[in-house]
Formats: structure tokens, C-alpha cells, sequence
């Protein structure tokens, strides 16, 4: 497997990366900018291969049940737990979104619930999967089993539009889960980028082991079946999506939207994207061997925001890192890897002034590797990241301190997480 990142900016120009389990391209620069989607997005920078999965990337446990709306309840069907069974979830397919019911309310079907008590297992149904429409719902329509739906814990995020795929919930919901818990502003689906991230799925799964298969995987060559654009700015401007500020695209060979976007998330360089606090429009497709989730800039979150990842107090984080599996490597410590799991903070204008990382309870300081956008242009501006030269301890609480300028003030992030046995987590 292999993972790469590209990120276009407003002139949408890539530099290339790559992590094993997915592929991403990733740009520098400071949300903030302007400007419209530009040509094309050849020349994506050098490329190299990587090997084996990216580390502990399990795909998220997310709850079976859920409650789907009474008649003309408040809750609603594509707001209940995401459905189970579905996208390697948890449990498995309930007979239906729910029970009979009387009339329903007077939105979508499948993002409001039309009708029924509580749901049973996998109750939720994607937007337009429920019986009964935008008028009043049919009794018992809440959402057909199987279907994605909002994620128990999210619900203040906005609901996925009329007509978004289950499998694009199914990943709106794991990215949107983390930054829920990270305290920043929920991503939204946007449905051209859903679009955009599908057509190029669709190239890359029809077009391997062609003479239409691209050098980059993020290309695409004009004239080949299912072709809709060379590089990434083409296929927005195909799709109707209008870039604003930045966007970017992230690959992963899954075929698992889920697990997609948590092999991201357990990186060093491809994590900046997934959870970044200032790209909120999204869009996931996928195909046979192929996940693909695009994104752009969407609605503008303050610049103030500030974010670490692991977020305070999470627990079950991973042990170990292996960057040996993402290109460009990181820095590698001087034991080779695998390294601790990497430590993440977001702040834009945050200059780091010292760094430290311990094992809840011991002063004693852990050899860290430190990265930051002055040292590693890699990195987009706002992005610092740290990871122990050794594994970490399992089920074991590590603080992190980082101290710093922050628009000019002093600013410490103290906090702290607990890793889990050692394997995979779910969020």
C-alpha cells in the first residue's frame, strides 16, 4: 500500500508525499490567502515508493445503536449513530432505521427522521435513503439499515447534504469525531468535492496497469477513460467546486473510508491535512483499491484557533510510529525506527521557544525528535510535531509541554494522553 498528499494552494502548486497505506500531496502556506482554482496541477514533485501499511491505522469503532426520531421528533435519522455493520463498523445491520411510526417531519428524509421510535442497530440512513421525503414521512421511514449516518458525539456538526454517499459520511464522521474532541470547527461535506474525489477514484481503479495509468497517482491523462481533469484543480473546476484560499487531496488503497482517513491521522506530514483546523470543505470516494478525499478551505475558522493532537486526556493512542513508511521521511532518530507516535500542535504565528515530553508522574525528559515549519519546510506554517526516538510505554499517560510566542504573547499547550496496548485505536 502507499499514501500520498497533495495540497494545492491558491496557485495550486503540489509538492509531493508519500506514506505507505495512502498518498497524499501537500503544499506550504498560511490559510489566509486568496484566489480561485488555477490550471493545472502537473508536476506534483518527486516521488518516491514506501512500504507497508502506515502504523495502527484501525478503522474507528463507532456505536451500533442510535436513536432515530419519533414523529416529527427533535432528533434526527441521519444525525443517529452511524450505522452499524456498514464500512467496518461496529455491530452489524439492524432490519431497519426504525419501528413504525406516525407521520414524519417536514425535512429531508434520511437527515430528519420521518417517522418510528427508537432505531435499532444501524438505524441511521445516508441523506435520501429514508422513506417519505421532504414531505410528511411515511410511517416507520426513518432510514433503511446499513446507511451512514451522523456519529453519536457530533451532533452539533452540519448534516451531510441530500444525496452524499454513505461511504463520504462514513469518513466525514471519523475526521469530524477527532475534531470534535480537538475542540475545532467540524468539516462539512461538500458534495462537488465528493464528486471529485469519486471521478478520480474511478480513473485510478479502471486505469491501473495501463498506458493510461499516470506517473502520480493525483494525475490523470487527458483523452484515457474516466478522465476528468490532469491534476487537482482541474478535476475542482470540473466537479463545479470553487477553491477558495487552499485545497488538497489525500490517496489512500483501501477501500475503506474510515480506515482512510485514520492511516492519515497516524502520520507525521499527512495528519497536518486530516485535521486541520482551517480546511473544513470535504469530500471522500472511493473504488476498488482506492480511497480518495479531497478538500477545501470552506468556511473560514478564526485564525486564533489552537489545537494538539492526541487531544488532552485522550486514551488508547498507538505506541510507535514508522516513518520509514512515509515519503518524505521525517527526521529519523538516531535508534532507527520505529519511533513514539507523533505529537502534533496547530497554531498559526507560534514560534516554539522549548519542548518537552515525560511520562506522567517522572521529570525526567524523553529524547524527542522536534519539527517545526522554520526547520522543515515540509510542514505547512502552522504545524509543529514532535515524537519520542523510542516507542512509548503501553497504557501509559505522557505529558507534553510546548512553550512558545504566540502572536507576539506567550503561550504554553500543556496537556496530556495515555496510550493503549500497543495496536491499533479507535477515536
Amino acid at each position: 500500500m502507499n499514501l500520498r498528499a497533495v495540497r494545492a494552494l491558491s496557485t495550486l502548486a503540489l509538492g509531493g508525499l508519500f506514506l505507505a497505506g495512502c498518498d497524499s500531496s501537500i503544499g506550504d502556506g498560511e490559510p489566509g490567502t486568496s484566489g480561485g482554482a488555477g490550471g493545472s496541477n502537473a508536476n506534483a514533485g518527486s516521488n518516491a515508493n514506501a512500504g507497508s501499511p502506515a502504523s495502527n491505522a484501525g478503522s474507528p469503532a463507532t456505536n451500533a445503536g442510535g436513536t432515530a426520531s419519533g414523529a416529527g421528533g427533535a432528533s434526527d435519522a441521519g444525525r443517529a449513530a452511524t450505522s452499524a455493520g456498514a464500512s467496518n463498523t461496529a455491530g452489524s445491520a439492524g432490519a431497519s432505521g426504525a419501528g413504525a411510526g406516525g407521520a414524519g417531519s417536514g425535512n429531508a428524509a434520511g437527515n430528519t427522521g420521518s417517522g418510528g421510535a427508537k432505531g435499532g442497530a444501524g438505524a441511521a440512513g445516508r441523506p435520501g435513503a429514508g422513506a417519505g421525503g421532504r414531505g410528511a414521512g411515511a410511517a416507520g421511514g426513518a432510514g433503511t439499515a446499513g446507511g451512514a449516518g451522523m456519529t453519536a458525539g457530533i451532533d452539533a456538526c452540519p448534516l451531510p447534504p441530500d444525496g452524499t454517499p454513505d461511504a463520504a459520511i462514513t469518513a466525514i464522521n471519523t475526521e469530524n469525531t477527532l475534531r470534535v474532541a480537538m475542540g475545532i470547527d467540524c468539516a462539512n461535506i461538500a458534495l462537488a468535492l465528493c464528486t471529485s474525489a469519486q471521478n478520480h477514484c474511478n480513473y485510478y481503479t479502471q486505469n491501473q496497469g495501463t498506458t493510461c495509468e499516470a506517473s502520480s497517482p493525483h494525475d490523470e491523462i487527458s483523452g484515457c477513460p474516466g478522465f476528468t481533469g490532469v491534476g487537482l484543480g482541474d478535476r475542482f473546476k470540473a466537479a463545479g467546486y470553487q477553491l477558495r484560499m487552499s485545497g488538497s487531496e489525500d490517496m489512500c488503497f483501501l477501500d475503506d473510508p474510515a480506515g482512510a482517513v485514520m492511516t492519515f491521522v497516524n502520520s507525521v506530514y499527512h495528519r497536518s491535512s486530516i485535521l486541520d483546523p482551517w480546511m473544513r470543505d470535504f469530500g471522500y470516494g472511493g473504488s476498488v483499491g482506492c480511497d480518495t478525499i479531497d478538500f477545501g478551505t470552506g468556511t473560514t475558522s478564526a485564525s486564533t484557533i489552537t489545537a494538539v493532537y492526541p487531544y488532552a486526556d485522550e486514551t488508547g493512542i498507538p505506541t510507535s510510529f514508522n516513518g520509514a513508511q512515509e515519503g518524505p521521511m521525517p527526521p529519523v532518530p538516531p535508534s532507527g525506527w520505529p519511533s513514539g507516535y507523533p505529537v502534533t500542535v496547530y497554531a498559526q504565528k507560534f514560534t516554539v521557544a522549548s519542548h518537552v515530553i515525560t511520562v506522567d508522574g517522572d521529570d525526567t525528559p524523553l529524547d524527542h525528535q522536534f519539527l517545526d515549519p522554520a526547520s522543515d519546510k515540509t510542514l505547512p506554517s502552522y504545524a509543529t510535531f514532535l515524537y519520542t526516538n523510542a516507542p512509548m510505554t503501553a497504557n501509559t499517560t505522557y505529558h507534553v509541554v510546548v512553550s512558545g510566542s504566540l502572536n507576539g504573547a506567550d503561550k504554553t499547550f500543556d496537556w496530556k494522553f495515555t496510550t493503549g496496548a500497543g495496536g491499533g485505536r479507535h477515536p
